[in-house]
């Protein structure tokens, strides 16, 4: 695998590629933290979007229907990503911008600067700092100052001005947030749901149909109930307006 890696490396100063893609390519380290960063990228993405409630809403929606895998995990999951790329799309198009690139649309690294790697480590911060805060923009309007202060109780430090520029704290709070709004969205939809399986339940016993499963009658009604309330569109264009 190492041969590999140095023919990859090869090729890349054949070609004339930037000096910090080889150097990455062609050290052990370098491939370390490029594996690292490859793993955490899509963490920090998903837990700075939307997606935390949105899927905590389906998967309440899945649970309230009562039947098993209606509507399934996957097609749930694919609405979930759907609906996040929809309202964070442009977020992430400022992020995209906010990142240094030349001309040759390469990233802004000279040789001197690739060979004195460590030494810019703070300059390196200062522009993540730019790239991040797009998102620091977009968890700050999406969280309230009542929370913060709930929050103040765990830990006086947090101030909600001073947040903004805090991006794990802020992080942290806009997660807290979209899981208590994702709960407080699917509770609703469980409610009438339940409300549902309790007027079928009690239909059924007082029309003597006491061997038969209440879920088997109530299922369909939820079905018809929820098409002919254009629930999938409500919730949908709600989701993403929630977002606005």
């Amino acid at each position: 695998s190492t041969e590999v890696f140095r023919e990859i490396s090869r090729e890349l100063r054949g070609n004339k590629m930037n000096a910090s893609y080889s150097s990455i390519f062609g050290s052990g380290s370098g491939l370390i933290i490029f594996g690292f960063i490859a793993t955490i990228i899509p963490t920090v993405i998903l837990s700075t979007s939307s997606y935390v409630k949105v899927s905590i809403v389906f998967s309440l929606l899945r649970s309230s229907f009562g039947g098993q895998n209606l509507p399934s995990a996957f097609i749930t999951g694919i609405l979930t990503l759907i609906i996040t790329v929809n309202i964070m799309s442009p977020v992430w198009s400022q992020v995209l911008q906010a990142i240094p690139i030349n001309q040759e649309n390469k990233l802004e690294f000279s040789k001197d600067e690739a060979k004195n790697a460590k030494s810019k480590i703070g300059q390196l911060y200062n522009e993540i700092l730019v790239v991040v805060k797009p998102l620091q923009d977009f968890m700050f309007r999406n969280i309230s100052e009542k929370e913060v202060d709930q929050l103040k109780k765990i830990d006086p430090s947090i101030g909600y001005e001073e947040l903004h520029n805090d991006f794990l704290q802020l992080t942290t709070v806009f997660i807290l947030s979209e899981i208590k709004k994702g709960f407080e969205i699917g509770i609703v939809l469980y409610l009438v749901f339940l409300l549902i399986d309790l007027i079928v339940s009690t239909s059924a016993i007082m029309l003597g149909f006491n061997m038969i499963n209440p879920t088997i009658i109530s299922l369909p009604v939820k079905i018809i109930f929820f098409i002919q309330a254009s629930g999938w569109e409500k919730l949908i264009f709600g989701l993403e307006k929630s977002y606005l």
